[in-house]
């Protein structure tokens, strides 16, 4: 049996002793929290893939939505080329015989006063 008569003496003998109880303990712990690291590391390249396909959807997006905004600016200017002035052709011919047909009635309310 070792008798310990210093703290010399016990620093001797914890260090002596330190590599019986300390590497199978440091082993265990990395054996124990091996399982949470691998799984650590395939959650980060799982939430990396999810970033890069997210990132990939939204470049296709911004594509598809700068050509939809392009055919919609389009549509509107052919709408107000075409379509608008033709609108405001035939409003004018309308408000013309509207005028007419007031006209028309008023002379009518006139008469049957009379």
């Amino acid at each position: 049996m070792y008798l310990i008569t210093s703290v010399g003496d016990v620093f001797d003998w914890i260090a002596a002793h330190l590599g019986i109880i300390g590497w199978p303990a440091l082993l265990g712990l990395v054996w124990k929290f091996r399982g949470a690291v691998d799984k650590f590391l395939a959650d980060q390249k799982e939430s990396t893939d999810k970033v890069a396909k997210v990132l990939e959807t939204v470049e296709e997006a911004k594509e598809h939505g700068s050509i939809k905004a392009e055919e919609i600016k389009h549509g509107i200017d052919v709408l107000d080329a075409n379509h608008l002035t033709h609108m405001e052709r035939d409003m004018s011919e309308q408000t013309k015989l509207l005028i007419s047909i007031d006209k028309n009635i008023a002379v009518l309310v006139d008469r049957a006063r009379s």
